[in-house]
């Protein structure tokens, strides 16, 4: 631990941890970000020098070497999800705090293998990046379907398209278990359409599903239907490679409906509208980073001894229903 705060290392150095993730953590109160590690070593080097890092090293070669430094407090998980579960054991038994990119792992395999990990270690704080639930828009619209001010909420409808299709290792991911476009943006729809109807509507109890995958087995497009205790329906489809880019949803209930328009995405932006007595009224909202506030609420847990809000059981039920839904169409299994 530095005298700013907390150490912070990073796994991967890909466009997220360039372009959103150490910007973010570097306007979070109390952390530091000390040290990177990526598969191209020259490309880590760089890394560290652009953003920065504090460690007399900078980067490492192997991502055990950097998770080997006495000075290294937590780390951030942001590479291939199928390299998630080893990366984030191994930290946990090294004593580092782990914030994980979504999704946390990929199996029931894994979030048992995980799970006990984490036991072993009870002082270790385990955060994952749903970030769509720092928007401050998001936010703010929980609490109101939680006051009922729509009413019952009936049904929710969700479309993320993106124009162009993944490069990088999406790409040429190779591994036959790990989802394409699920892993890429029906993981974030499942979260969010969890984390906003939850309180009112009770827990999710089933889900069922079918993806679109190409010849190479990639699942290019999928449709969701997420079933809550209360009855209330999350209708989830996204696709990557689409004519054009939709990020969109609808929520529906006895009193009200909400429309939301680009709050879909790595900003805390877009639109929000709702009706009140008949007439369309505009949801305010500030938008901040939402990376930041993850982050912080990350570092704040560890220093307030606390579990973070998005923590181990939120990512172990995302990952058991998107698992499920790739494997049989259907959860629970």
């Amino acid at each position: 631990m530095s005298k700013e705060g907390l150490n912070v290392g990073i796994i991967g150095t890909g466009n997220i941890a360039n372009e959103h993730l150490i910007p973010a953590l570097k306007l979070v109160p109390g952390a530091v970000f000390w040290a990177a590690s990526g598969m191209d070593y020259q490309k880590a080097l760089d890394f560290a020098e652009r953003h920065e890092a504090q460690s007399e090293y900078g980067a490492r070669m192997f991502w055990q070497d950097m998770l080997d430094d006495p000075e290294l407090d937590t780390v951030i998980i942001a590479t291939p999800d199928g390299w998630h579960c080893d990366m984030a054991v191994r930290a946990i038994e090294k004593g580092k705090h782990v914030f994980i990119e979504k999704p946390m792992v990929l199996d029931l395999c894994e979030i048992k293998y995980l799970k006990k990990a984490l036991e072993r270690t009870p002082n270790i704080k385990l955060a994952v990046g749903y970030h769509h639930r720092w928007h401050d828009g998001h936010r703010d619209l929980r609490k109101y379907i939680a006051a009922n001010d729509y009413g019952q909420i009936k049904l929710m409808r969700m479309l993320w398209m993106t124009e162009n299709r993944y490069s990088g290792w999406r790409s040429v991911n190779e591994n036959p278990e790990a989802p394409y476009a699920l892993g890429a943006l029906g993981t974030h729809l499942i979260d969010l359409a969890i984390y906003l109807l939850e309180p009112a509507c009770g827990p999710v109890m089933t889900a069922t599903g079918s993806l679109n995958k190409t010849e190479d087995g990639k699942d290019v497009a999928g449709g969701l239907c997420l079933k809550f205790q209360s009855g209330a329906l999350a209708e989830i489809g996204f696709m990557v490679g689409s004519p054009k880019a939709v990020k969109h949803f609808e929520i529906y209930g006895t009193k009200g409906d909400v429309i939301a328009d680009n709050t879909l995405g790595a900003r805390g932006s877009g639109f929000i509208t709702y009706t009140e007595k008949a007439r369309k009224r505009e949801l305010s909202f500030v938008d901040v980073n939402p990376y930041t506030k993850e982050l912080q609420d990350f570092i704040n847990a560890i220093g307030e001894n606390r579990q973070p809000e998005v923590d181990f059981a939120v990512g172990a039920l995302n990952t058991e229903i998107m698992h499920a839904i790739f494997k049989k169409g259907a959860w629970p299994l």
